[in-house]
């Protein structure tokens, strides 16, 4: 009974070391592709290395779900390209955000205050809902997909609570900030 369990374990742990080894080989074939292709998408060398580093990691962890492995070379591009594009729209929530809180913090601020405290003072010159989305959509990166999903909202009412809330501070910077143009 004992051996047939060992023998067991053995088998799936050979058959993993198999895969492993089947997975690396495809790597290696596809390594320069992945990284000229992240290179046209990515300018920065370590945004550029963290997607193939997801990229790799999501690939080995769906591995099994790729029936022919002739098609390995497209699969694994798919799903860099997926990588990239996430990465950049997080990157570009991320840039829009700061974007705003600098220049509210150049203008109406000195130089030791926080960035993030102006942004939660932003958001206090917003409605509950306006605030929360804003909240969701840029500090915790979620799409308006996962909000309306978190909120159990429409998508629609989502996408207007963020178009109003983006607004409302976008006419609060152009008076000149929070102390300056209430």
């Amino acid at each position: 009974h004992n051996s047939f369990y060992f023998v067991e374990n053995k088998n799936i742990i050979h058959d993993r070391l198999m895969v492993a080894g089947e997975f690396e080989k495809l790597i290696k074939t596809s390594q320069d592709d992945l990284y000229r292709i992240a290179r046209a998408k990515l300018n920065n060398e370590e945004d550029i290395m963290d997607v193939i580093q997801n990229t790799i990691f999501s690939a080995y962890k769906n591995f099994n779900k790729l029936r022919e492995k002739k098609y390995f070379k497209t699969w694994i591009i798919r799903i860099l390209i997926n990588q990239c594009n996430q990465f950049y729209n997080k990157r570009k929530k991320n840039i829009n955000i700061s974007e705003f809180t600098e220049n509210i913090y150049e203008k109406s601020f000195t130089n030791n205050i926080n960035a993030s405290i102006d942004f939660n003072l932003l958001l206090n010159n917003l409605n509950e809902n306006e605030r929360i989305v804003i909240s969701l959509y840029y500090s915790k990166n979620y799409s308006c997909d996962d909000i309306a999903n978190i909120l159990n909202m429409n998508i629609n009412t989502v996408r207007s609570h963020l178009k109003r809330g983006k607004d409302k501070i976008k006419k609060i910077y152009e008076k000149g900030g929070i102390y300056n143009g209430e």
